[in-house]
């Protein structure tokens, strides 16, 4: 019987991963929950001025529908179309969306304070469209807050 080389590579792999999977080193995923991420930012000004103690609130606004549109949640039922992808036309959806989650006193998913390093880090999060809102900062003699935005 004679083998054809070609295959051997992809024989090896496929064996290697089964030898894996069963040897409980590779995560096989038998759920059918819904896929998560996280989400890492770091707080400075543009001068690189490093921000603790900045207060985010993180809202899940929306999703990416089949067609490839994006599409707000039913909580967001607000006159806001995702439809223009442009930066200003975001930039003014994520403005007038953090208006109503602080008038509507929305909860957010999930709240965090940036650390020394001035680092903040979202886990768990479904995969959709965020919002995030950060807080008034003082540092030295100034004041900073940041635009809210959606990611």
């Amino acid at each position: 019987m004679r083998m054809n080389l070609r295959k051997l590579p992809l024989m090896f792999c496929v064996a290697g991963m089964l030898f894996w999977m069963f040897a409980g080193l590779l995560p096989v995923y038998a759920s059918a929950a819904e896929p998560v991420g996280s989400l890492t930012m770091f707080c400075q000004t543009q001068e690189g001025i490093i921000l603790s103690d900045v207060d985010w609130d993180i809202h899940r606004i929306g999703y990416r529908a089949e067609d490839g549109s994006f599409q707000l949640n039913k909580d967001f039922y607000y006159p806001v179309s995702l439809a223009d992808t442009s930066k200003s036309a975001i930039s003014e959806a994520a403005q007038t969306l953090a208006g109503y989650c602080v008038s509507d006193k929305l909860k957010p998913l999930d709240e965090q304070t940036s650390d020394a390093q001035s680092k903040v880090k979202f886990e768990e999060l479904p995969y959709g469209l965020y919002l995030l809102i950060g807080g008034l900062v003082k540092e030295g003699e100034g004041y900073y807050i940041y635009s809210p935005f959606i990611i």
